[in-house]
């Protein structure tokens, strides 16, 4: 996977300890390569979320309580990022839904008013 501009411009920032923690989140990548793998099926999508996940790993650095555990913490990290995805990507889909019932609705009300028009032009016909 080609470097991107932010882990170029990350890279550039770290003193050689730095280096050293980069080496040894980066030595997880596998596993949260494999979490985010259950949680989508796109490759593209995939390589995104293991990008933030690493990202925020590194932004988070200060706060990780036992080094031992960092493999669990990244793969913490990276399944809410994945279901933090997955649940914009529903909203969306509920969004549209919506859309489209509203649609429905608005058009069976248009075909009422039409049918109360033409009702009315019946009885006004019949007096």
């Amino acid at each position: 996977m080609a470097s991107t501009r932010a882990e170029k411009e990350v890279s550039a920032q770290m003193t050689q300890t730095d280096e050293g923690l980069w080496e040894t989140l980066t030595a997880h990548r596998a596993s949260v390569r494999q979490v985010l793998h259950r949680f989508t099926a796109e490759a593209e999508t995939e390589a995104d979320l293991e990008q933030e996940t690493f990202l925020r790993a590194l932004l988070a650095l200060p706060s990780l309580r036992k080094p031992e555990s960092v493999k669990g913490w990244l793969q913490s990290i990276a399944r809410n990022l994945a279901l933090g995805r997955q649940r914009q990507l529903q909203r969306k889909e509920n969004a549209r839904q919506v859309a489209g019932d509203l649609r429905m609705l608005l058009e069976g009300m248009q075909e009422a008013e039409t049918s109360v028009q033409m009702a009315a032009g019946a009885l006004e016909k019949l007096e």
